[in-house]
């Protein structure tokens, strides 16, 4: 029960001391806006560039296909 109320308490702490950080100056505030934009910014650019894979994975499979339909491999190969 002791360890329960200790892990409360410090959680209670944690919280107050996060708080005191983003309400201390308009600065911080500015700063964690920033970082959390730059974070979006990057998972954005990251799911493009996968995409962006996948879609240039596609097209060579597609060029592969056609190309294999107009010449068909030779039968040395």
């Amino acid at each position: 029960m002791n360890n329960k109320m200790e892990k409360k308490r410090r959680n209670n702490i944690n919280i107050q001391q996060e708080s005191k950080i983003f309400s201390s100056t308009e600065g911080n505030i500015m700063d964690f806006e920033y970082k959390n934009d730059l974070i979006i910014k990057h998972n954005l650019w990251f799911e493009m560039s996968l995409g962006v894979q996948k879609h240039a994975y596609w097209v060579g499979h597609l060029i592969a296909t056609v190309r294999n339909s107009m010449c068909p491999p030779s039968p040395l190969r």
